[in-house]
């Protein structure tokens, strides 16, 4: 398993997911812009992986192969009941999975 720190941008990012990576989790993103977080997902797509999203159906929509929320789910976090943890440092994370041999 390793882990990439989500950077400054998307093309940054998707610079740094190893070669040996079979599947990726996208983690929630709080900072990027919808258009930066489209060109994250075309750019795992393009590289033939398959992608989890844990942060809802609008990440489904945008490409990422699966995400165990339903649309239901989504409207369930409203802005005036949910908040966003803070987070300290310069980014987020994506989780990736080496290929098996």
């Amino acid at each position: 398993t390793h882990l990439v720190i989500a950077g400054e941008s998307a093309q940054a990012t998707l610079d740094a997911i190893p070669e040996d990576t079979e599947a990726i989790y996208i983690g929630p993103f709080f900072k990027w812009s919808d258009d930066e977080m489209q060109i994250l997902v075309d750019g795992i797509n393009a590289q033939d992986l398959p992608s989890y999203a844990g942060g809802g159906v609008k990440w489904v929509e945008r490409g990422a192969l699966a995400t165990m929320e339903t649309e239901e789910d989504d409207g369930r976090c409203s802005s005036s009941t949910w908040r966003p943890p803070k987070r300290s440092g310069p980014g987020h994370a994506l989780r990736s999975w080496p290929k098996r041999e």
